[in-house]
Order: structure tokens, then C-alpha cells, then sequence
């Protein structure tokens, strides 16, 4: 992971602000508002995970889940861009893979940007697959390609 003093732990109402500066630093399109940002963090279907680093927010993943259903949603996974290749995505991903399996999904699912090369790539070395994809799914009209991956074993 990038550093010793990164720490994992559950977003906060106090992150809200934070996590809205991250997501303006990741995404150019498709971002979340600091209103979506709060009631996410405040909702018992969603498991806001940060990276908090000795005075900022470093990263943020967002995970939702639907009562009954065995697959969970990856919303979100950003990481601040002077933060990036140093596993940290990746250990965000997995910290949120055990608490899917904690909370009693079987697989988890997302969409990512079709001309994400470099999210694609993340995302494939770690076992998702391609499940699908939905032209026009973002609001600048690229195309999402879903993915998903069994968790803990399971096939979905």
C-alpha cells in the first residue's frame, strides 16, 4: 500500500466535504454531488470505505447492497491521483471484497468506462470478467462495460 500512515476505516459525516474534492479529482464526468456523497455514508445499504491519510482523504470506495439480493454494487473507487500504483486501489478493493462477503453478497458487480484502459486493466488482474455493456451509459455518452466476479469462491 502507499504508506504506513494510510489508514482504512468508514467514512464519516466529517469526510463528506473531503470525499466530494476527491471525486472532483478523479472523474471528469459522472461525479457525485456532496448531497449524494452524505446520504450514501449516512445509508445502511452503502459501505463507504476512505483512506485516510495524515491530514487527507486519499481514497474513497463505495459498495452498495440491496436487501435479499446476493450480488452487491462497486459504485465508486477513487484514489487521489499522487497516490496511484502504489497498491492502494487494490487494497481498498479488497478490503471491500470481505466486507461484501461479510454482508452476505456472493459476487459483486460495477461499470466502468469503456475508454478507461487503465481502470479496465485494474479491474481484470483481479479477477473481474466482462458481463455485459451498455452504450450511451454515461452522461458525456460513452459506453459502460459491466463486470463481475464471484466472491469468497462462490460462482455467480
Amino acid at each position: 500500500m502507499s504508506g504506513k500512515s494510510i489508514v482504512l476505516r468508514p467514512a464519516a459525516a466529517a469526510d463528506v466535504a473531503q470525499i466530494g474534492e476527491l471525486e472532483r479529482a478523479s472523474f471528469t464526468t459522472d461525479r457525485l454531488s456532496r448531497r449524494s456523497i452524505r446520504r450514501l455514508v449516512a445509508s445502511p445499504s452503502a459501505f463507504v470505505l476512505v483512506a485516510a491519510g495524515t491530514s487527507r482523504i486519499v481514497s474513497v470506495l463505495i459498495l452498495l447492497f440491496r436487501r435479499g439480493a446476493g450480488i452487491c454494487r462497486l459504485y465508486s473507487l477513487a484514489v487521489d491521483p499522487a497516490h496511484r500504483n502504489h497498491g492502494l486501489g487494490g487494497e481498498m478493493l479488497r478490503h471491500a471484497e470481505g466486507q461484501a462477503l461479510r454482508q452476505g453478497a456472493r459476487a459483486m458487480r460495477f461499470e466502468v468506462r469503456g475508454d478507461n484502459r487503465r481502470a479496465l486493466n485494474f479491474y481484470e488482474q483481479r479477477g473481474f470478467r466482462r458481463c455485459g455493456l451498455t452504450a450511451g451509459y454515461y452522461e458525456d455518452g460513452e459506453t459502460a462495460i459491466r463486470y463481475e466476479k464471484p466472491l469468497g469462491g462462490a460462482t455467480a
